[in-house]
């Protein structure tokens, strides 16, 4: 898979620099195409990533939601404290 990548680019590169006749162009209008063309790919693979990592992060917040809690057992004391807090019997 890798390696079809990798053949893919490199006739991308002759297609872009004899095809298009950019290999004979000035500097400027060389980057002036490559590089936005450089941060769409960019910004390809980073919305793939975001996408990803937030499906994970859905996956986990529906595992939680379905997750059923016990009820604690009632104690003499109605409410709740706060751990850490004294209770006053006055």
């Amino acid at each position: 898979m890798l390696l079809m990548v990798a053949f893919s680019l490199f006739k991308a590169y002759f297609i872009i620099f004899y095809f298009m006749h950019m290999a004979y162009e000035m500097r400027g209008l060389v980057l002036s195409v490559l590089l936005p063309t450089t941060l769409l790919i960019w910004a390809i693979i980073a919305f793939f990533q975001e996408g990803g990592s937030w499906g994970a992060r859905r996956e986990l917040i529906k595992e939680k939601n379905e997750e059923v809690v016990q009820p604690a057992p009632p104690e003499n004391q109605p409410g709740y404290l706060l751990p850490g807090t004294q209770v006053y019997k006055g």
